[in-house]
């Protein structure tokens, strides 16, 4: 199963204006299950099967511009009903994370880089 509490850690850069995904968890039948979206105000897509989470619940970075064309040391951290991000070693903010205590069906696939049937790829 997929671990409960994770973090998921990246230096990258992303075109000015951008709003690629950096990675991609799928389900067996093709669900969008976990995604990391950059730009600007990034996202945290965490959707479990049996819980309908609404786009207004997702974590929202307001603020953050991880699509301003420089390098940044970014992480994510998922723990209990929260998940952080960390910006360039110095920044850190928390979000709730509204889930259940079920894990993240994993047995589909990870993209990196994209969603899938995205045109936009994260390079």
């Amino acid at each position: 199963p997929f671990p409960r509490e994770f973090s998921v850690v990246s230096v990258l850069r992303a075109p000015p204006g951008s709003r690629p995904f950096l990675l991609s968890l799928y389900d067996g039948d093709g669900i969008l299950r976990l995604g990391l979206e950059l730009g600007s105000d990034p996202q945290f897509l965490y959707r479990e099967r049996r819980r309908r989470l609404f786009p207004q619940d997702e974590p929202v970075f307001r603020g953050v511009d991880l699509a301003d064309g420089r390098w940044h040391r970014v992480s994510w951290s998922v723990s209990g009903g929260s998940v952080a991000l960390s910006l360039d070693c110095r920044r850190r903010l928390t979000r709730p994370l509204p889930r259940g205590p079920a894990p993240l069906d994993s047995r589909g696939i990870v993209v990196v880089g994209t969603r899938l049937l995205d045109r936009e790829v994260f390079q």
